[in-house]
């Protein structure tokens, strides 16, 4: 036994909560986090079976994603996809193939047997003129391929507290604010009940950070795996999901190891995704890199299409430093921003938004605080509130103020998660970073990337004030001990 040890040993033994006792109170906890992620499921179902009215792009989805079914249950060759996606204009080679086949799927499923489907929306026509000339899907079809995409909703609900409670560890509540805040989002409510392939991407990305994190703390290799899966399927539903990947080549090359592990590390978190992402898409198979490069010019010309457009002008976004103010003021600061959903959703309380931010930007406000060795004693707490009202209050109104803050809140993000925890601050970091590079309009669905993990980063929020509270502290002191003794 060595010096250190037994000095260590021969601390005095804080008084001691019986962690027998504690696991009641854990069950209790998971009980009402179960309770509360599936009210929240009931009513994303809900508003998905409502045969609420048809958006502008979900008859283009639902037909390309029935047309990506028919090749791939047709076995079709390379050569006839790009035939086969010609038909369906900016829904073909410019969106990846995964969310596709998942809507093609369930509109196989949904639809009459002999009924094609050949659905568009067609301009200038409005949605009543689309309807009568049958360019819109059946009610009842529509109804069912929105229930498959609010069950990637539901996952995305269910993988955000899981990611939460592994980064807020020890905190036992703080978790349960991280699929209320990513509820809270009008944008989120929208697309989990409409035919998009944002939400998709959502659940397979946070399915990747999850898998990391586990990783980070158990060491194992199928975890790792499994991340980079998560992630080459997210790559294969939007091309916006390789800031992810990058972000994870970045976070396994800085975990201390031998040099040549890390490098196999890099070589399969960038290697793995890259072939999913050819995988899933046989349009990629006999030129993968040159195909890839077109479809990407495909998708900027496109974009840029739109931004020449004279009705999109007044939403869009050239320059970068607006970008980042819209992603941060829109994300992180005013979450209401977005169209109401229509419906059973659109009645949740706007108020709880404002409450959940301010939670997450206190906790910031005191982690730097901290951070800069100033101690706040009992009055800590109190005083971490009146910083979040006077910032969210500065925020609301002047829109200069609120870039300062929200960096305050990205910053703070960084002390706020436990050791061995980074991979989270760095996935965050690269999804902030891509929003703001790409942005090209001031769309609800062009932040959806960034909304799993602020939701993460407001349940780590409320771990820092559950740390504050004087009984989770001699918990958590009495916990580190008796581990300390029973080495």
């Amino acid at each position: 036994m060595s010096y250190g040890y037994r000095l260590r040993c021969c601390r005095p033994r804080p008084p001691c909560v019986d962690l027998e006792a504690e696991k009641p109170a854990i069950r209790v906890h998971s009980c009402i986090a179960v309770l509360i992620i599936g009210l929240m499921s009931a009513m994303l179902l809900a508003d998905a079976k409502s045969e609420a009215r048809c958006t502008v792009d979900e008859p283009g989805w639902i037909t390309s994603g029935y047309v990506t079914w028919q090749l791939v249950t047709d076995l079709a060759p390379p050569s006839q996809w790009t035939s086969a996606f010609s038909k369906v204009g900016p829904w073909g080679h410019q969106n990846p193939p995964v969310a596709k086949l998942i809507i093609g799927a369930a509109t196989a499923l949904a639809k009459s047997p002999e009924a094609p489907v050949e659905y568009m929306w067609q301009w200038p026509a409005d949605y009543d003129q689309n309807l009568i000339a049958g360019n819109l899907p059946p009610p009842a079809m529509l109804a069912e391929v929105r229930t498959v995409i609010s069950w990637f909703g539901i996952a995305s609900l269910i993988l955000v507290f899981l990611i939460a409670r592994e980064v807020a560890r020890p905190a036992r509540w703080a978790p349960l604010l991280a699929p209320l805040l990513l509820f809270s989002y009008d944008s989120f409510r929208v697309h989990a009940c409409r035919v998009y392939s944002d939400v998709p991407q959502m659940a397979f990305t946070l399915t990747g950070l999850w898998c990391l994190l586990l990783w980070r703390r158990r060491g194992s290799t199928w975890l790792l795996a499994g991340a980079c899966v998560a992630w080459g399927l997210a790559c294969g539903t939007k091309f916006s999901s390789g800031a992810q990947v990058a972000g994870g080549m970045f976070f396994v090359a800085i975990v201390s190891a031998p040099w040549w592990k890390r490098c196999l590390r890099i070589l399969v978190a960038g290697a793995v995704p890259s072939a999913i992402f050819v995988a899933v898409n046989p349009y990629l198979w006999l030129h993968p890199l040159d195909n890839t490069v077109a479809i990407i010019r495909l998708w900027s010309a496109g974009i840029v299409h739109q931004q020449h457009d004279p009705v999109l002008a007044p939403l869009r976004v050239t320059e970068r430093l607006r970008a980042l103010h819209l992603t941060l003021s829109r994300v992180i600061l005013s979450p209401s921003h977005g169209r109401q959903t229509p419906g059973f959703c659109g009645q949740v309380p706007r108020v709880l938004v404002a409450l959940l931010v301010a939670t997450a930007v206190a906790a910031s406000v005191g982690a730097i605080l901290r951070w800069r060795g100033r101690e706040l004693c009992r009055r800590k707490l109190m005083f971490m509130f009146a910083c979040a009202g006077a910032a969210l209050g500065v925020a609301l109104f002047a829109d200069g103020a609120s870039i300062a803050i929200a960096m305050l809140l990205v910053l703070g993000a960084w002390k706020v998660v436990q050791p061995g925890r980074g991979g989270f601050a760095v996935i965050y970091l690269a999804t902030l970073v891509a929003t703001v590079w790409w942005l090209p309009f001031d769309w609800p669905r062009y932040y959806l990337p960034l909304l799993g993990v602020t939701s993460v980063l407001g349940a780590l929020g409320g771990a820092q004030i559950e740390a504050a509270l004087p009984t989770r502290r001699l918990a958590d002191r009495s916990r580190v001990a008796h581990d300390a003794i029973d080495i």
